[in-house]
């Protein structure tokens, strides 16, 4: 897995709320992939939505978390979620 896709995964249990500021280029850049391609489902800072009420936590270790999103994500096509997502900015 590439590190943008674990600086993701990273936020996506602990986004920021909107108005903080990421403290590092990475992570800044890791919101806007989540904002961008998850939080549509997920809510903003992670916390769900109307269609997925359950919030993103829980206990599982970032690599297989990382390798569950790239079978899984996104619902609509599964399998098509690309970690290296250097064209977002």
């Amino acid at each position: 897995m590439t590190r943008a896709v674990l600086l993701i995964l990273a936020l996506a249990g602990a986004v920021p709320p909107p108005q903080s500021e990421p403290a590092t280029p990475e992570a800044a850049a890791g919101k806007q992939v989540y904002l961008k391609k998850c939080a549509n489902c997920h809510g903003p800072g992670g916390e769900g939505s109307k269609d997925h009420p359950e919030a993103l936590v829980g206990d599982r270790p970032l690599e297989k978390l990382a390798q569950y999103i790239a079978k899984t994500m996104p619902e609509d096509k599964p399998g098509t979620f690309k970690g290296d997502e250097d064209n977002i900015v």
